[in-house]
């Protein structure tokens, strides 16, 4: 999530990782990206910190060209389970980035700010205690009750007409991720139309300012197929930083013309979505 708060301590700035993440990191490096003078955080970036002690100079690398694209003024920096480590700044700085601050903090969950806790609820979301309980959160579950399932999945049922999907759900992405999440959980593996649905979700995610949400969706898809094309699509776009906002000129229906005298699917999702709210 972006976007979401001015931080000016390194109190408030703990408590407002899990929610520009979506979950309280432990043993991580995050990077938060700020966009201005006054402190606005933009951009979200987390890594295992086993991934950065392993190559720490590409690790920071990569982030400051991505946020550097993104039009970051600076950053903070924070270690999760373990103490400061200086090459973080040393390499963010090598590379063009401004390093506000580097702070360091136990694995213990903070405390979130009721004023982002009720920006989460807003959303319909909840902040997680874990990576893992997001990706449990759109990972195959058996006995998940989903009214209509084979007539959502037939919506996805070629490429065109999922392309056709996700350019309708796309403007709509808020209202309709909470169907699409419970459809995850109800679709198997082997299902003919489970990935192309984890991609479509991961991409409604994302539109929502939801990349971690996004990218845990994306890592069950490719898991489940490895070089899916829309799946690594949305992989891309996350991983160089497209803002939410450039999908709709990514994906502008407009100019999709062999998309005339398909049936809307909307309706079917929006209904699909009320019953599970």
């Amino acid at each position: 999530m972006s976007e979401v708060a001015r931080i000016s301590t390194d109190e408030a700035m703990f408590s407002a990782v899990p929610v520009l993440l979506g979950f309280h990191p432990a043993d991580s490096v995050v990077i938060v990206s700020l966009m201005n003078e006054q402190g606005r955080c933009g951009m979200t970036c987390r890594f295992d910190l086993s991934h950065f002690l392993a190559d720490p100079r590409a690790t920071m690398e990569q982030i400051a060209d991505v946020m550097g694209r993104n039009g970051a003024m600076g950053c903070i920096v924070i270690f999760y389970g373990h103490e400061i480590d200086p090459r973080a700044e040393e390499f963010l700085v090598a590379a063009g980035l401004t390093v506000n601050r580097v702070l360091a903090t136990g694995n213990d969950p903070h405390q979130v700010m009721p004023e982002l806790q009720r920006q989460m609820a807003e959303k319909g979301r909840a902040v997680l205690s874990s990576r893992e309980q997001l990706q449990n959160s759109v990972a195959h579950q058996r006995g998940v009750p989903m009214a209509e399932l084979d007539v959502l999945h037939a919506s996805l049922g070629t490429i065109l007409e999922r392309d056709y999907l996700l350019c309708k759900a796309l403007p709509h992405a808020k209202e309709l991720l909470p169907a699409f999440i419970r459809a995850c959980q109800a679709t198997p593996d082997t299902h003919p139309q489970a990935v192309d649905l984890l991609a479509v979700t991961a991409l409604l995610a994302h539109r929502d300012g939801d990349g971690a949400l996004a990218l845990v969706a994306l890592d069950r898809a490719q898991a489940i197929q490895p070089h899916h094309r829309l799946a690594g699509l949305a992989s891309y776009s996350l991983s160089v930083g497209l803002s939410p906002d450039d999908l709709d000129q990514l994906l502008d229906i407009e100019d999709l013309d062999e998309f005339n005298g398909f049936p809307d699917p909307l309706p079917l999702w929006q209904a699909a979505g009320e019953l599970v709210r």
